[in-house]
C-alpha cells in the first residue's frame, strides 16, 4: 500500500511539474499587406484593331515611401522587353503614376505618385531569407477586385534549371497571372523579396507552381524605394 500511495505521489508530482504545451504564436501580417498593396493598371490597344482598350489591373505594387509617393513593382510590369513602356498612363487604383526608375536586369521599377499618399510603407528586412522561413505575400491575382493572401516556406534561394542556375528565391506559394510586383514579407512584415515569376512543371520541383523572387541581395542594391527622398 506504502508503494503504491508512493507511485501515485510519483505520478501526481510528474503530471504537476510537466510543462504545458507553448502554443506558437506566428504573425499574420494580412492586414498590413492590404494598407501596403494596389493594383496596378493601364490600358493597351487592341492587337487587330488598334482601338485602346479599358484600363485593367495587370499586376501589382506596394508602397515603400508613402510620403514621397514611392512604390515598386517589378519592371516587366511596366516595360517590355526592349524596355518600352507599355503605357503612358498608369495608375495605382485609378490615381495616376509614372515610372521614376527601372532595372531590367534584376526586374525592379519604381513608380512615383503624383499628388497623393498614403499613410503606410512596408520596410526592407534586415537579414536574407533562408530555406524554412515564412513568408507571405498579397496581390491582385487575375485582376480580382479584392486581393488574394499565401503564407508558405521559403524552399530554396537557388535552384537549377535547364538554362542554368537561378539565384532567387523559391517559396511552395501559389501565383496567379497579376501577382507581379506584390511584396514577400517575413513573419516581422519586412520585405524579403518581389514576387516575379512562377516556376512550373515537374522538371523543376514537381510541384507546380512556385513563386520566385529576385535575391535578398539584389532587392538591398535596389534601395531607391526605402531611401527614396532622402
Amino acid at each position: 500500500m506504502k508503494y503504491l500511495t508512493t507511485v501515485a505521489l510519483l505520478l501526481f508530482m510528474g503530471c504537476a511539474l510537466s510543462p504545458k504545451p507553448q502554443t506558437i504564436s506566428v504573425p499574420n501580417n494580412a492586414r498590413l499587406l492590404s494598407l501596403t498593396i494596389l493594383p496596378l493598371q493601364w490600358a493597351e490597344p487592341d492587337a487587330e484593331t488598334g482601338v485602346m482598350g479599358e484600363v485593367r489591373t495587370r499586376c501589382t505594387a506596394f508602397s515603400v515611401a508613402p510620403l514621397q509617393g514611392g512604390w515598386i513593382t517589378a519592371a516587366h510590369c511596366v516595360v517590355n522587353f526592349d524596355g518600352v513602356q507599355h503605357s503612358d498612363a498608369f495608375q495605382l487604383a485609378g490615381q495616376p503614376v509614372h515610372v521614376y526608375d527601372v532595372d531590367r536586369e534584376i526586374d525592379l521599377a519604381l513608380l512615383v505618385a503624383d499628388g497623393w499618399t498614403i499613410p503606410d510603407g512596408l520596410r526592407l528586412a534586415t537579414e536574407a531569407p533562408i530555406p524554412g522561413d515564412r513568408a507571405e505575400t498579397m496581390g491582385f491575382a487575375y485582376g480580382l477586385q479584392k486581393p488574394l493572401y499565401f503564407v508558405g516556406p521559403v524552399s530554396q534561394t537557388s535552384i537549377m534549371t535547364p538554362w542554368g542556375p537561378y539565384f532567387g528565391t523559391i517559396m511552395a506559394i501559389p501565383v496567379f497571372g497579376g501577382q507581379s510586383g506584390s511584396p514577400i514579407v517575413n513573419t516581422m512584415g519586412d520585405v524579403i523579396g518581389v514576387a516575379l515569376r512562377a516556376f512550373g512543371g515537374t522538371q523543376f520541383t514537381g510541384v507546380d507552381p512556385y513563386l520566385g523572387s529576385l535575391t535578398y541581395e539584389q532587392l538591398v542594391a535596389f534601395d531607391r524605394g526605402w531611401v527614396f527622398g532622402d
